[in-house]
C-alpha cells in the first residue's frame, strides 16, 4: 500500500506527489493509494500563522477530500499537535495499514525540512520508503545558480538566467490523474482540533478549494492580465489575481498559473512590458524567495539576510507599534492598508510595501515585529514571500538598492490611490474629503474628522532611520 502525505499542495491537478503514486500503484495488482494530512494546529499557532488561513486550510481539506473521493483515494487527517510528533504518527498509521511507500512534495522552510528528515529517517529504519518531489516552484532549488555555482542573491541577475533555464527547459503541469480501483479502507472523524476551528470575517472575502482557485486564475487571464503592468499598483482598482492565498496552501500550483500566462503570451517566456510578462516575473519573485530558505537558513530562524543590519538600534515604541497595527497612525494610507489587512486578511501588495516601511524606516520598529503580525493576519501567510518583502523594505535583505530609498508613504498614496477611493474605503471617516485633502487632512479637518494626527513627522523619521543605519556602517568600519 501507497500514502501521500498531503502538506501546502491541496489539490489534486499537477501534484507530483498524488500522480506518481497513483501511476505506480496501478502498476501493482491489488495496491491501494490513502491520503494522509498532519493536523499541526498547535505547531500552526507557533509559527503564527492566521486564523484565517487556518480556516482556510480547514475549507480546502474538506474539498480535497471530495475530489479524492472521485479518485478513490480516501484522505485520513491525523491529529498531530505540532512537527514533533509527525515521525512517530506517520509511523503508526504507515504499521497499522501495511504502507510501504510514502510519497511527499518537499517543503523548504528549516522546521519543515527537519520534520521531513526525521520522518524520512524513522520511516526508512522500519523499511518504509519515502519519495520526494518538488512542486512548490517553478525551477526547484539547487537548479538555478551563477556561473561560479553560488546561489543569486539579487532578483535581476536571478530571473535572468531563470528564463535562459526554463527557456531550454520548458515545464508542462501533470495531467490528470487516473482514479484507482476501488478498495476497503475506513476513514476515521477528523480530528476535534479540526472541527473546532471556525469561520472568521476574514473568509468572507475568499473561497478555499482547488476549485475556486482555478476560477480565480481563469477570471484573471480573461482580462486583468492584460494590463497587469500597469494597473497592479493601484489598490482601488484591485486588478491583481488574489490567487496568493491559493499558492500559499498549494490549491493550484505555480506551473498552472504559468502555463495560463504563457499560453496568454503565446508560449514567449522572454516577452517583456506586457501584463502577462509582468505576471510571470511575480512569479519568479516566488521562486527566488523560496530558493533563498534552502541556501540561506537563517531566514527562516528570525535572523536579517545582512548580518550587519542585526546590531541596528531599532525602537521599542509599544505605542507606535499598536498604532500601526490598528491603522491608527494619521497616515490615511497607512490607516487604510491595516484596516484592509484585518477586516479581509490580506493586502494589497504596493501597501505591504508602504506599510512595511513605515513601520521599519519612518518609525523604525525592528521589521520582525511586523513581519509576525502580517503572518498573524495574512490569509496568503508564506514565511518565504513574507519574510522577502519585510527584508526588502526594512533594508535587511537581498535587495541591492541603497537602505536610503525611503518611501514617503503621502507621495505613494498620491500616486497610487489618486481619487482616493482606496481610503474612503477603509478609513470612513475621511470620506467627505476630496481627491487632494484625503491624502494628509490638515489639523482641523482631523480634529473634525474624529481623525488622529500623524504619530510621527515624516521627514524626521526618515532622517532618524538614515543615521541610524550610517551609524552601523561607522560601527563596520
Amino acid at each position: 500500500m501507497k500514502a501521500i502525505w498531503f502538506r501546502s499542495d491541496l489539490r489534486t491537478l499537477d501534484n507530483p506527489a498524488l500522480y506518481y503514486a497513483l501511476q505506480q500503484a496501478a502498476q501493482t495488482t491489488g495496491e491501494g493509494v490513502v491520503g494522509i494530512f498532519c493536523a499541526t494546529t498547535l505547531q500552526w499557532k507557533q509559527h503564527h500563522m492566521a486564523d484565517a488561513q487556518a480556516f482556510f486550510i480547514k475549507e480546502s481539506l474538506y474539498k480535497l477530500q471530495q475530489s479524492l473521493i472521485k479518485l478513490r483515494v480516501p484522505l485520513v487527517v491525523l491529529d498531530t499537535a505540532n512537527f514533533s510528533q509527525v515521525p512517530q504518527a506517520l509511523l503508526k498509521f504507515c504499521k497499522e495499514h501495511h504502507i510501504r511507500h510514502v510519497y511527499s512534495n518537499r517543503e523548504y522552510e528549516w522546521n519543515e525540512r527537519l520534520r521531513d528528515q526525521q520522518s524520512q529517517t524513522l520511516l526508512n529504519q522500519h523499511n518504509i520508503e519515502t519519495l520526494w518531489f518538488d512542486d512548490q516552484c517553478l525551477l526547484a532549488p539547487g537548479t538555478v545558480f551563477k556561473p561560479d555555482g553560488n546561489p543569486y542573491t539579487v532578483f535581476t541577475p536571478f530571473s535572468k538566467r531563470w528564463k535562459q533555464i526554463y527557456n531550454q527547459q520548458p515545464i508542462t503541469p501533470l495531467p490528470e490523474p487516473q482514479p484507482q480501483a476501488a478498495f476497503q479502507f475506513e476513514v476515521p472523524d477528523w480530528p476535534k482540533r479540526m472541527q473546532s476551528l471556525s469561520p472568521v470575517a476574514a473568509n468572507q472575502y475568499w473561497e478555499g478549494g482547488e476549485a475556486a482557485a482555478q476560477r480565480a486564475l481563469e477570471a484573471f487571464i480573461q482580462k486583468p492580465i492584460r494590463g497587469y503592468h500597469e494597473n497592479r499598483d493601484r489598490p482601488d482598482w484591485d486588478q491583481t489575481s488574489r490567487l496568493s492565498p491559493h499558492l500559499a496552501i498549494g490549491t493550484i500550483s505555480a506551473n498552472q498559473c504559468l502555463m495560463q500566462a504563457l499560453e496568454y503570451q503565446k508560449g514567449d517566456i522572454m516577452l517583456t512590458q506586457t501584463g502577462s510578462s509582468v505576471w510571470i516575473n511575480e512569479l519568479i519573485w516566488r521562486d527566488f524567495y523560496k530558493h533563498l530558505l534552502i541556501h540561506f537558513p537563517r531566514v527562516s530562524k528570525n535572523r536579517a539576510f545582512k548580518a550587519s543590519t542585526e546590531q541596528l538600534a531599532w525602537r521599542q515604541s509599544k505605542t507606535d507599534f499598536t498604532a500601526w497595527t490598528q491603522g491608527l497612525t494619521g497616515i490615511p494610507i497607512v490607516d487604510a492598508a491595516m484596516r484592509q489587512l484585518n477586516t479581509t486578511g490580506w493586502m494589497h501588495n504596493r501597501l505591504r510595501m508602504i506599510t512595511a516601511m513605515f513601520l521599519t524606516k519612518h518609525l523604525l520598529i525592528d521589521w520582525r515585529k511586523g513581519e509576525t503580525y502580517f503572518m498573524e493576519q495574512l490569509i496568503d501567510g508564506d514565511l518565504a514571500a513574507n519574510n522577502g518583502g519585510w527584508q526588502w523594505s526594512a533594508s535587511t535583505g537581498t535587495d541591492a538598492a541603497p537602505y536610503f530609498r525611503i518611501f514617503n508613504p503621502i507621495t505613494q498614496s498620491q500616486k497610487f490611490d489618486p481619487t482616493g477611493d482606496f481610503i474612503r474605503k477603509y478609513v470612513p471617516e475621511l470620506r467627505t474629503l476630496n481627491e487632494k485633502e484625503i491624502h494628509d487632512p490638515s489639523s482641523s479637518q482631523r480634529h473634525n474628522l474624529g481623525y488622529p494626527e500623524m504619530i510621527v513627522d515624516l521627514k524626521q523619521g526618515r532622517e532618524r532611520a538614515l543615521a541610524a543605519f550610517k551609524a552601523l556602517d561607522k560601527g563596520a568600519a
